[in-house]
């Protein structure tokens, strides 16, 4: 009774054939294909339906091919086999016919073999004896003179070795030696004493030429600032770039802005200057509990004057001032932004008393939260170490009035988003000034610092012009003050057929066409202007402005 094989063993039986097709056991693989080829056939009997006779067909074409390739395969390995005596018979014959071809023409010398073995020692082969001593594969050339045949040709494609070999000024590190060590204070070739500095001598040197190149070459600590040097005083360091960066785009040590070029704000002017002031004048007086505060946050509308203010205090105190923007901190390099506000402070601390001035700095400081990136994280976490940093030796009481001084750094920051502020920055402002719009008197100031240096007419009331810009930011008003003063400038040149007449300043481009043009501004220039420029902050603005002062405002 024959055994009745399952699809698994099918399965295993042409998993197997095709291991041994690839070890190269190729008989045992066509054994093991024609039993899965029996199994094929006879399933392919049993089945009475037509679409699973036709799979298994395909299955049946599909090792009956694979069959075929081992019986090509095994064919190839039997010619293989079978050629390998032959193929080393030719090959001993063809060696054979080599020689002969090359001792065909070969004539023995007549000196004495014993003289040829001595002279040629490096050359002779006992194994060639009959020929000479000379081994047969080297070539040589046939001539008169019996000694042409101990001298090989030369191959023009190879080189010969260098006659001198050139002097090389390497020598071999002799490692370790004890007694060396030991003798190398004793007048040694050492370079010096233990535990002294190595000086190394000045060797003077024939000519000038290592001279002048020690010349030409550019002094690195020219042109560097005091902060530069007190880093690296030799010129160079690796964080040179970064330092000059901040001191070319950030420091101005005379921002040239006095509190009379400000309109009203009499309170907020009071209290920074009690903040930022009275410590650079009193400095005995403000220690210990009464320090000065660590930051000042200046908040409202844009356009109310708060970068004015900073500046102003930097003025007056004659502070170095630091004029930060968010871009000032970005870098695409990663590490570099917080290292730029560590250099920003530690600047700040060397050019003391100074002011740090950071505008908008709800873009730098806002809250944090999951969906942060490493790099803001990195550089708000340097800022909040920075400012604490700042005061810490202001809280010594037996600090000295010089060092005092030296240690005095005012940061300020002035944003229009207050409430986007993170809670560990806002702390750090101790002081925090709500700076808001300009009422009736502040508004009839800022006409009058506007208009300096403009004509204006007598007949201007300006208590109604106050009254029409009624909710106006200091910057509104000097945009409908710059409006109202070109006025005159466009009716004169727009007389001609209601364009501008370019060919009139073209041919009489004179002082008298400009005092035609420079005429004193009117009452109507002012209420045109103020129909033309509407105010930029909304109610709506006003009101968390308000409720944010309620919260946190501490002036």
């Amino acid at each position: 009774m024959s055994k009745v094989h399952t699809i698994l063993d099918l399965n295993d039986y042409v998993k197997l054939a095709r291991e041994l097709d690839i070890l190269g056991n190729y008989e045992k693989a066509l054994s093991k294909y024609k039993t899965a080829l029996k199994i094929v056939t006879q399933r392919k009997s049993e089945v009475l339906d037509l679409s699973l006779k036709d799979k298994w067909t395909q299955v049946e074409n599909l090792i009956k091919n694979e069959i075929i390739m081992s019986h090509e395969a095994l064919k190839m390995a039997k010619t293989f086999e079978n050629d390998d005596e032959s193929r080393l018979e030719r090959a001993r014959q063809e060696e054979m016919r080599n020689n002969q071809i090359l001792m065909r023409d070969y004539e023995p010398p007549k000196e004495p073999k014993e003289n040829i073995i001595k002279s040629n020692k490096n050359e002779y082969d006992p194994r060639w004896e009959r020929f000479g001593g000379l081994k047969p594969f080297q070539i040589w050339e046939k001539g008169n003179n019996p000694d042409d045949l101990k001298k090989p040709k030369k191959d023009p494609d190879v080189w010969s070795p260098p006659k001198n070999k050139p002097k090389s000024n390497y020598k071999p590190n002799p490692g370790f030696n004890r007694e060396r060590a030991k003798n190398y204070n004793n007048g040694g070739k050492g370079y010096g004493n233990i535990g002294k500095p190595n000086i190394a001598k000045s060797v003077p040197v024939k000519g000038n030429n290592e001279k002048n190149i020690d010349k030409d070459k550019p002094d690195p600590k020219i042109g560097k600032s005091p902060f530069y040097l007190y880093h690296y005083p030799e010129g160079e360091g690796p964080d040179g770039e970064l330092i000059e960066m901040v001191e070319r785009e950030v420091m101005d040590k005379n921002p040239n802005v006095k509190f009379e070029d400000i309109a009203e704000l009499e309170g907020a002017k009071n209290t920074l200057k009690e903040a930022v002031l009275l410590p650079l004048l009193m400095p005995d007086f403000f220690r210990g509990i009464r320090r000065p505060w660590k930051g000042v946050l200046l908040y409202g509308p844009p356009g109310t004057g708060k970068t004015l203010l900073a500046k102003a205090l930097a003025t007056q105190g004659k502070t170095t001032f630091f004029n930060v923007s968010p871009t000032t901190f970005a870098s695409k390099w990663k590490g570099e932004s917080e290292k730029l506000v560590r250099i920003l402070f530690e600047m700040a601390r060397f050019y003391a008393p100074s002011t740090i001035f950071i505008d908008e700095v709800d873009s730098i400081g806002q809250k944090r939260g999951d969906g942060d990136n490493e790099a803001s994280r990195k550089v708000m976490a340097e800022m909040l170490v920075q400012m604490d940093g700042v005061s810490g030796k202001l809280d010594q009481e037996d600090i000295s009035i010089e060092e005092l001084k030296k240690n005095i750094v005012m940061v300020m920051g002035a944003t229009n988003l207050p409430w986007d502020l993170d809670d560990a920055l806002r702390r750090r402002f101790e002081k925090r000034v709500y700076i808001p719009l300009p009422n009736e008197k502040g508004r009839k100031e800022m006409f009058n610092i506007n208009m300096k240096g403009i004509k204006v007419d007598n007949n201007i009331d300006m208590d109604k012009l106050v009254k029409l810009t009624d909710g106006y930011s200091g910057a509104d008003i000097a945009n409908v003050c710059r409006e109202a003063s070109l006025m005159q400038m466009r009716r004169e040149l727009m007389k001609t057929g209601g364009k501008l007449n370019f060919t009139k300043i073209k041919l009489n481009p004179s002082a008298s066409l400009i005092n035609e043009l420079d005429a004193p501004v009117s009452q109507q220039d002012f209420e045109t202007a103020i129909k033309n420029i509407s105010k930029s902050v909304s109610q709506n603005d006003i009101k968390k402005y308000d409720q944010f002062t309620q919260e946190y405002a501490n002036n």
